[in-house]
Parts: C-alpha cells; structure tokens; sequence
C-alpha cells in the first residue's frame, strides 16, 4: 500500500475516537442523587440443631418432642423488621401421614402464640430417608428485640397406624430486611 492509503484510514479511525471522545467530554453526566443508592443491609442469623423436633401419633395418643429455640436479636437500627425463616433438614417418618412443619416466631423468654407467620404450616411429604427446605415469612419485628425461633414439626392419629416424624442436622437461617 502507498502512503497515502495508509493515511486514510488511519485519518477516519483517529478522528471517529477522537470525535467520540471530544462529544464525551461535552455531554453532561449523570445528574447528583441524594439518595443512598445502596439497598438496605440484610441482617443474616444462624443456627444449628444436631436433634431437631420430632412427633408421634397413634389411635389414642400424640408426644411431640420440641427442641431449644434459635435466638435472633433484632439491630436497633431501624424501627420494624421483616425476616424470611429458612429451614433446612433431614428427616424420617413412618406410617401414611400427613406430615407438617412449622415455625413459631415469639419474643425471647416468652409463651404464646408470638408473631404472625406465613405460611402457618407446610406438609412434609412421607420419606424413609428425606430433605427439605422451607421458607416462612414474619413480619413486624421490633428493632432492639431478642426473638426465639423455634421449629417443629407434626402429624395427626392414623386411626391404627402409628405416625412418626423425626428431624436431624437443622439449619435455621434467619434473614432480616429494615422496613
């Protein structure tokens, strides 16, 4: 190629990235925000159960075995919380069922029914050998707050058969979002 063929393109290339960075510099940027575009912080608490809650139903009797509770404090940073309760375990039933888990979410110390939780309960399907992973969801935590987290589980009398429900290795993650 001769030079000035050379030059061309090499013209048109400079003047495209140097124009572009030219009309760059005259565009304005994006306009000043007050807003603190960061997302509220998600609080994370864990806890951990080897032996999680269990339940026994026959004709004329039901036990269920319930389990320390995890306790959750509340940052006093903002006024309410909502929390997403995840559990997650191994578990083992015996006879046709129906199998169900819950959790209770309450302030630390107290008895009672605590806070609304949602769902109120899901049904575990009939396992010898079995997982799951459940999210409930709790609204209106009080900042500056302790709360006990318990999970269980239950089932109902099977008429002759015995009904059994056993957990294991329970990991209750508790996420909580500021309103």
């Amino acid at each position: 190629m001769t030079p000035s063929r050379l030059l061309l393109p090499l013209a048109v290339a400079s003047s495209l990235v140097l124009g572009g960075a030219a009309v760059a510099g005259v565009l304005p940027g994006p306009a000043p925000t007050t807003a603190d575009p960061t997302p509220a912080a998600v609080e994370r608490a864990h806890g951990y159960l080897r032996e999680g809650p269990a339940a026994t139903y026959g004709s004329d009797y039901g036990a269920i075995a319930e389990v320390d509770p995890v306790v959750v404090e509340v940052p006093d940073e903002a006024g309410r919380y909502d929390a997403v309760v995840t559990v997650s375990f191994a578990y083992r039933t015996k006879g046709p069922g129906p199998f169900a888990a819950a959790v209770a979410v309450r302030e630390a110390g107290t008895s009672g029914d605590g806070l609304t939780v949602r769902p109120g309960t899901l049904p575990l399907a009939p396992a010898r050998r079995g997982t799951a992973t459940l999210r409930f969801l709790v609204g209106g935590l009080t900042a500056g707050t302790s709360y006990d987290v318990l999970p269980s589980v239950s089932s109902t009398s099977a008429g002759r058969w015995r009904n059994v429900v056993r957990t294991t290795k329970v990991l209750v993650t508790v996420d909580l979002t500021p309103r």
